[in-house]
């Protein structure tokens, strides 16, 4: 196998020799144009018989009906590689264009190196490594994902108890509200002393004095239970303050009577040496 360089430099000699070989060709093509008109001067003149009557130039004659184009004077600009590329890749062998033009030169074999050295910097194993590694977190994802719902599910039966109860206790305290409400209008219909209606002025006059004493009765009743647990805090408070003054003293106590044991024991060694 030959090296890179090499293979390179062959396949631009041989579109070198392309270009040498379209060159040729028009050179032929004038030469026997030549001759055929040197020969057409030699016979007698006969008259050109022009059966394409469609007005279309001769390149457009043959684009319109599949054929290939021929380059001359009007189409020197397909001499080029990237149309000599494009008549390849329309037409395929009926083009007589040889598919080496398809291989990339020099330059633009350096522009694709460089680019996908830009676009993609890691090697394969690097690749292969990170997307091992973002295959491992989304697995880990759905992995807690998981474990997430089956915590949840084995949760959902108590938390359908505590929804359940929520809810009975706020129709418990909705039916006491109304139970208290219709017991105020039965309070007010007694102290008139008759039925009323409770669109009537003084009906609502009187419900409105007993609702504000009813409130003010509960604000009482929530100061004396403030109050009452202000005075419990207070006494344990309290408790443990004189439960650790006791305790000091009893440790002071202690400490004193060890102290004199201490001396009464150093002074009978002292007596005994």
């Amino acid at each position: 196998m030959l090296p890179t360089h090499i293979t390179r430099n062959c396949r631009l000699s041989r579109l070198g020799s392309d270009s040498l070989r379209v060159l040729s060709r028009l050179a032929s093509s004038s030469t026997q144009s030549q001759e055929q008109s040197t020969e057409s001067a030699d016979q007698p003149e006969q008259p050109a018989v022009n059966r394409d009557v469609s007005g279309l130039r001769p390149w457009h004659h043959r684009r319109y009906h599949g054929q290939a184009p021929v380059i001359d004077q009007d189409t020197s600009h397909l001499a080029s590689l990237r149309w000599q590329r494009r008549i390849w890749a329309q037409y395929g062998a009926k083009s007589d264009v040889n598919p080496a033009v398809a291989w990339p030169v020099k330059v633009e074999w350096e522009d694709k190196m460089e680019y996908e050295a830009l676009a993609y910097p890691d090697t394969l194993q690097e690749m292969v490594r990170k997307s091992r590694e973002e295959q491992a977190d989304r697995e880990k994802v759905v992995r807690q994902r998981m474990e997430t719902i089956e915590k949840n599910m084995a949760n959902l039966e108590k938390w359908k108890k505590e929804i359940t109860d929520r809810k009975q206790r706020k129709q418990r305290e909705l039916q006491a509200q109304k139970d208290k409400h219709d017991q105020l209008i039965e309070e007010v219909r007694e102290y008139l002393g008759y039925r009323v209606d409770m669109k009537d002025d003084r009906f609502k006059e009187i419900l409105e004095k007993k609702q504000l004493e009813e409130k003010k009765s509960a604000k009482e009743a929530k100061k004396k239970e403030r109050a009452a647990k202000a005075i419990a805090k207070y006494q344990k408070m309290s408790e443990e303050i004189m439960e650790k003054e006791k305790n000091e003293q009893a440790g002071t106590v202690e400490v004193e009577a060890k102290g004199q044991t201490d001396s009464v024991q150093s002074e009978k060694a002292k007596d005994e040496s």
